[in-house]
């Protein structure tokens, strides 16, 4: 369930226009979608800090949104800043 939101996380942005895998969105609006997708996380995820103790989440989450200084493309989100933060609670398939 948690990888199934992940995957809308970060579609958050999409349009009623045709996907362009080029668009790039701006800072202010990935920063949204980062905040809801940490919130998501915070409430909603079973064992967040099963593996890793919450300040380290803390400041895994706090890194990810000092990461976002230019506007990305979708996939560069993901990849930059969605990913490292899945990484850190260490569980493969949650």
């Amino acid at each position: 369930m948690t990888a199934g939101i992940m995957m809308l996380l970060s579609a958050c942005t999409a349009s009623r226009d045709a996907y362009n895998p080029s668009r790039r969105f701006s800072p202010e609006v990935l920063r949204e979608d980062y905040d809801l997708f940490r919130r998501l996380m915070e409430r909603y995820h079973p064992s967040l800090y099963w593996y890793t103790p919450r300040d380290t989440m803390d400041l895994a989450f706090d890194a990810g949104r000092a990461a976002i200084q230019d506007s990305m493309t979708d996939t560069q989100f993901g990849f930059r800043v969605i990913a490292p933060d899945r990484k850190s609670t260490r569980l493969n398939s949650s």
